[in-house]
């Protein structure tokens, strides 16, 4: 196989070297817990009450059930140390569709775009993490694929199947169409995607539309439009970076604007920039996670191998990988009081890696702690109770088998509050986890601590640091 790129060819044996070094350098961190998403660890916990009662369950929100399924089996006999390595296989079949497109001579720069897409930082994290993005994005990928090999009814089919993995996966099919119907100028054609896309997506996403119907994914609290704004604009910019945001964003006002000048508006073009904004609109409804716009991500990649010159898409590669191990972030204050303020941090992945240590350190903890007060700690809720045996539910909360401690999610529920304090409940929340709290206005009475410390509180070395220190 050789891949044919100004006169440069990219052999096979260098493809199976840019995997192998992906393999190995993102294995290690499948050994760090479910992941630093607290919903990796919702999903864990979901697949645990699936195998026992043999009934689906969603982990959130719309629910996800053809990963919670499929990864069930995984999370019951092998916890992260098999669940995680199921997105690492649909990480492969991306690099796979990569090769598919570099021998379809789709790209320009086909070693700076397998080292780049594969290496960037947000796909590092999703590779090793009990989480379905990585599995919706590759049968996308592979749908375009499909698309570019005219073969539209394997495109329809796995755009449907995507579905089943993440519900708004459903959107990529409107790239899919104008890609089509500039290609075959068949209306018939875009209606076959259209209807296949359809039939397999309601196939593949029933488990959670039979039992749950059409879920809103909407959380219970409302901020206010400025704040709303503002974590938009935040989580958009940290899914490469700010600085490498900015640079993006330049590279994209001039390739454009080349585009507009030689009126170059191809079906690659169209296609990509359609998907990129499709992404960026529903991003602004539902900004909570940068990986919302991963679907983005191969456009945003694709587009600069395709107008940049070598020298230049290799420069810009480098910034975005750099975000691995520093980052300029704009973020200050504690949790709950927020401010700009301008400053260098350790990168995405090594906040990533230091949270997920956090998250596995007080699991650890809490299942030694040892109490003879009840307790109520509210935080750490997901990471300590999901799929873990030496945890039961009582009274609503996840709790110690044989102990007196539980945990929860910020309860704000005063009246709630007051029971648990007349029945002796020793109520506990971390200083650095109370966001909830100030943005809803909801004032902590005196009975409830709060603690400056979580190593103080366990009685032990705490390792880590949260993604929202």
């Amino acid at each position: 196989m050789h891949i044919t790129s100004e006169n440069k060819t990219v052999e096979r044996k260098t493809a199976y070297i840019v995997l192998l070094s992906w393999i190995i350098s993102v294995m290690p961190l499948t050994w760090l817990g479910y992941g630093s998403d607290g919903d990796a660890w919702s999903v864990a916990k979901a697949a645990k009450t699936i195998y026992l009662t043999r009934q689906y369950v969603r982990s959130r929100s719309t629910g996800f059930p053809l990963f919670e399924v499929t990864v069930t089996p995984l999370v019951n006999i092998g916890q992260w140390y098999l669940s995680n390595l199921l997105p690492l296989l649909f990480g492969i079949m991306i690099f796979m569709a990569l090769i598919r497109l570099s021998e379809k001579g789709v790209f320009r720069h086909p070693k700076i775009t397998l080292f780049s897409f594969m290496f960037l930082p947000v796909m590092v994290k999703n590779a090793t993490s009990t989480m379905d993005y990585l599995p919706a994005l590759a049968l996308l990928i592979w749908a375009y694929v499909c698309l570019i090999e005219h073969r539209w009814v394997v495109a329809g089919l796995l755009i449907g199947i995507a579905c089943g993995f993440r519900p708004t996966s459903a959107l990529f099919v409107i790239p899919a169409t104008i890609y089509t119907y500039i290609e075959t100028k068949k209306s018939f054609q875009v209606f076959q995607i259209l209807l296949i896309s359809f039939i397999s997506g309601v196939i593949a996403y029933s488990p959670a539309l039979f039992k749950y119907g059409i879920s809103i994914p909407y959380g219970s609290i409302k901020l206010d439009q400025q704040t709303m704004i503002l974590i938009t604009g935040y989580n958009f910019l940290r899914l490469f970076g700010i600085v490498q945001s900015l640079v993006l964003m330049v590279c994209f006002a001039v390739i454009i604007q080349q585009i507009i000048i030689n009126k170059n508006f191809t079906s690659f073009f169209l296609f990509h920039i359609t998907n990129i904004l499709v992404w960026a609109v529903l991003f602004l409804f539902l900004p909570d996670e940068p990986e919302y716009l991963l679907p983005m991500i191969p456009s945003v990649i694709f587009i600069l191998d395709r107008y940049l010159s070598r020298k230049i898409f290799l420069y810009v590669s480098l910034i975005l990988l750099s975000y691995h191990i520093i980052q300029v972030d704009a973020l200050g204050g504690r949790s709950g009081d927020r401010y700009i303020k301008v400053a260098f941090k350790n990168g995405f992945t090594v906040r990533d890696i230091q949270d997920r240590v956090l998250k596995l350190s007080i699991r650890e903890a809490a299942n030694k702690y040892v109490t003879s007060t009840k307790t109520v700690l509210m935080y750490g809720k997901h990471e300590i109770s999901a799929a873990n045996d030496l945890w039961t539910v009582r009274n609503g909360m996840d709790c110690q088998r044989d102990g007196n401690l539980c945990v929860s999610g910020r309860i704000r529920d005063e009246q709630k509050l007051e029971t648990l304090h007349l029945e002796g409940f020793r109520l506990v929340v971390w200083r650095g986890e109370m966001w909830e709290y100030s943005r809803t206005g909801t004032s902590l009475p005196s009975y409830v601590e709060v603690i400056d410390s979580l190593s103080s509180f366990f009685g032990v070395p705490i390792y880590g640091k949260a993604l929202t220190q």
